[in-house]
């Protein structure tokens, strides 16, 4: 995808899990492969609004974000998203911000 040129990964990677999942930011940001069976996510109570163990199902194109991301599994806490591999991905006004400037350069090129 053009956007996710010069964005470090996996920001990019969660954000198609999120828009793919409907899941709040820091419901997926937390994600571990334990909480992965097959083609079922289960966000666990302590990350999810109502406090209940929550289960997603997951599509094709979602399965294949999680493919992308086991292959560079990093870490022994088993983060799906993270840079370092010991904690869940953090950061997000950073990568905001660099994301809102890239749609803003694009869409002043179009314009002109």
């Amino acid at each position: 995808m053009i956007w996710e040129k010069g964005i470090g990964h996996p920001f990019p990677r969660l954000l198609r899990f999120i828009l793919l999942t409907a899941t709040r930011r820091d419901e997926a940001a937390g994600t571990t492969w334990t909480e992965i069976d097959d083609d079922v996510w289960t966000v666990p109570a302590e990350r999810y609004k109502t406090d209940i163990d929550f289960e997603v199902p997951l599509s094709k194109a979602a399965q294949g974000i999680l493919r992308e991301a086991r292959r560079i599994k990093l870490g022994e806490k088993g983060f799906v998203f993270t840079t370092n591999g010991d904690t869940p991905i953090s950061g997000f006004s950073k990568f905001k911000a660099h994301f809102d400037g890239l749609i803003v350069g694009r869409v002043t090129q179009r314009t002109r």
